[in-house]
């Protein structure tokens, strides 16, 4: 019995409450049947806005801004969205250009060690030749000091110059080995080379 009670007056104040409700939607249509005072206070509000948002020259009686200012407004989008474009136009050449750059440095310094490669080598070996026993030279490769630069002249057969000093070991005629000091320095191209200096020197 009590579910039922309690059933019964949920039920009964739910109707009262529906009908309260459209009791007022009746009484507001009869009183403001057009929704003016909304409106207006709505309306006021647009008005408000757009002044606070665009300035009150920009503003019409409806709280839209004129059609001149939205010309305006779209002008300088339009002006932003070009600059944008620029912007992101010229940040892409630059990071172009600086990739591109570093290529070309790239490139130069593979190239650049690898004529000191072929320069290291050449004179190497011009000391070994010059050993009593080229088959018996123990270069020490950690004492290595060597320098690469360009010609003077720079048009010609052998554009660039090479030196190296290091430390070496030779045999002498008694099978003994020596330390000795040895410095080569040879002008040289991409294919071949020019003995300029040799001197070896007992340590």
């Amino acid at each position: 019995m009590f579910i039922f009670r309690f059933l019964w007056k949920l039920i009964k104040w739910s109707l009262i409450i529906i009908f309260a409700i459209i009791i007022g939607f009746v009484v507001w249509a009869v009183v403001d049947p057009e929704g003016s005072g909304w409106n207006a206070s709505s309306k006021a509000n647009d008005i408000t806005r757009c002044i606070n948002d665009h300035g009150e020259t920009n503003c019409d009686a409806e709280g839209n801004i004129t059609a001149e200012y939205q010309q305006q407004l779209d002008k300088k989008i339009e002006q932003a969205r070009i600059a944008e474009e620029e912007r992101i136009a010229e940040e892409k050449r630059i990071k172009f250009e600086i990739a591109k750059a570093k290529a070309k440095r790239d490139q130069e310094k593979a190239k650049k060690d690898q004529l000191k490669d072929s320069a290291r080598l050449a004179c190497l070996n011009y000391i070994r030749k010059s050993a009593t026993y080229p088959s018996k030279v123990k270069f020490k490769y950690f004492s290595m000091e060597e320098r690469m630069w360009e010609n003077f002249n720079k048009q010609g057969k052998f554009p660039n110059r090479y030196s190296i000093n290091v430390n070496v070991e030779m045999m002498n005629g008694f099978g003994v080995m020596l330390p000795n000091r040895a410095h080569c320095k040879i002008d040289f191209n991409n294919t071949t080379s020019k003995l300029v200096d040799l001197r070896v020197t007992n340590r």
